[in-house]
């Protein structure tokens, strides 16, 4: 006799957790930003800003971002909290300009961009030879908070046996990661 009324309270019971779910779930889907629609916005290849949302996070100061060990292969993120910053560097080309793009969205403002590494720095002289190199980087204007950046292109081929990643034929796989500022 009572197995109605159970029954209708326990339904009533769910349907309020359910409505109070959605509309916190809402609330907090209404204050985000989007990353993907952010970075095809900005000039990313939507097969490149497709993998944002399945950035890696990472910590710290310095953030190696990719290291294969060979010249122009290693790049680094440097964040600066002070002027709230991302310094992307590729480092050890040999004096030609980086085929790399950098894209990045700040998932607390929205803020968003597309660049390329136009900035030249003193190498450092690269491990497998002794001859000087050239750093290629850019300042990312990111602001405080979570960022995703995307880093994709062209970088030198590998010398050597003939290797199975699209590294060796000079194609870097799109890196991307989380980054907090």
């Amino acid at each position: 006799m009572h197995l109605p009324r159970i029954l209708g309270t326990a339904f009533a019971a769910l349907l309020l957790t359910g409505v109070g779910a959605a509309g916190a779930i809402g609330v907090a889907h209404a204050d985000t930003v989007e990353p993907v629609s952010r970075l095809i916005a900005a000039g990313v290849p939507a097969d490149v800003a497709v993998l944002a949302p399945f950035a890696t996070p990472a910590a710290g100061q310095t953030i190696n971002l990719n290291n294969r060990g060979n010249p122009g292969q290693n790049i680094d993120a440097v964040i600066d909290h002070d002027r709230a910053t991302i310094t992307v560097i590729q480092r050890w080309l040999q004096y030609e300009r980086s085929r790399l793009t950098v894209g990045w969205v700040n998932l607390a403002t929205g803020r968003s961009g597309v660049t390329g590494l136009p900035r030249a720095l003193p190498g450092r002289t690269a491990p497998p030879a002794s001859y000087p190199t050239v750093d290629r980087a850019v300042d990312l204007p990111t602001g405080r908070g979570p960022v995703a950046i995307v880093v994709y292109g062209e970088i030198p081929g590998e010398v050597g046996l003939i290797g199975l990643s699209s590294e060796a034929y000079g194609y870097l796989t799109p890196i991307v990661r989380l980054l907090q500022v």
